[in-house]
This record gives C-alpha cells, sequence and structure tokens, in this order.
C-alpha cells in the first residue's frame, strides 16, 4: 500500500535513511538536510520541522509546510514537501509542493500515483 505519513519520531530510523539518500541538489529540489548528523536531524530537524508544520517559529517570509515521506508498504520510496498557502514569492516561482523519489525507486509511478 502507498501513502503519506508527515515526518515523525518514530520512523526516524528510515526517515534519516532516505534524506541521506537524497542527493543535496535535483531538479529543483533541494535537500537542506542530506549533511546532517543522525543526531542534528533528531534533535534539530525534526522538531524544526514539526514546528514549521504548525506555523510557529518561521523566518520572515515564509510559509508553513509539512514534510511527508511516501511510504510503500514499509519502506520509504520518497518525500514531498507541501506548503499550506502560498505567498507573493512562491506564487512566481516555487509553488505548493516539491518532492523527490529516491532514485532507486524512480521510473515505477511512484510520483505519479
Amino acid at each position: 500500500m502507498i501513502y503519506l505519513k508527515k515526518i515523525n519520531f518514530e520512523d526516524v530510523e528510515e526517515e534519516y535513511k532516505a534524506i541521506k539518500s537524497m542527493p543535496i541538489q535535483e531538479n529543483g529540489f533541494e535537500n537542506k538536510y542530506h549533511d546532517v548528523t543522525k543526531e542534528e536531524f533528531v534533535n534539530e530537524v525534526i522538531p524544526r520541522l514539526l514546528k514549521n508544520s504548525e506555523g510557529l517559529d518561521l523566518p520572515y517570509g515564509y510559509v508553513p509546510d509539512t514534510y511527508f515521506f511516501l511510504w510503500d508498504d514499509d519502506k520509504i520510496v520518497g518525500l514531498f514537501k507541501i506548503r499550506h498557502y502560498l505567498n507573493d514569492f512562491l506564487r512566481k516561482g516555487p509553488g505548493h509542493i516539491g518532492y523527490e523519489i529516491l532514485p532507486k525507486y524512480r521510473g515505477k509511478g511512484y510520483a505519479k500515483k
């Protein structure tokens, strides 16, 4: 079964492996967390992303967004970053949704589904 699941602490092992396997920059998707340690991922990145999802502690000009991992049964195959709404800057370019399918799962229709 294919489903999206919000970033969380319960799945940190798989989430961290997925983040590390994604390129730093590819096709306009920037993986800001490729070079973080697991400790930084757990203690800094996840808490910040969960706060951002609630609209808390956002840097000026940012809008709330939520990171969802794309799962196929028990494995992560991708990541979707969904902005809750757009500001003027985002309307002119980046838009609502960014996604990355892990390299070894590409070409199998995951993004389309």
